[in-house]
């Protein structure tokens, strides 16, 4: 028996270019891949390592985490 049904939105884990385009759709205004892993050195956004070497990300989780992270909030 085969699974098809789709994975619910944000639930799937994706890869690093594939995160980063979905959360910065415009490419002039993409962080690089080097920003990316400096984020997860400081573990502010959220990863899960899969094997020893397979890093992926829930795009919803880590949108999240920028929003908790790096809103700066008026006076």
């Amino acid at each position: 028996m085969v699974h098809t049904s789709t994975p619910e939105p944000g639930s799937a884990l994706v890869g690093a270019e594939t995160l980063l385009e979905t959360l910065f759709p415009v490419e002039r205004d993409r962080p690089t891949h080097r920003w990316l892993a400096e984020m997860r050195k400081r573990r502010l956004i959220p990863f899960r390592k899969i094997g020893g070497r397979i890093i992926r990300y829930d795009v919803a989780e880590v949108r999240a985490a920028i929003d908790r992270n790096f809103t700066v909030v008026s006076i």
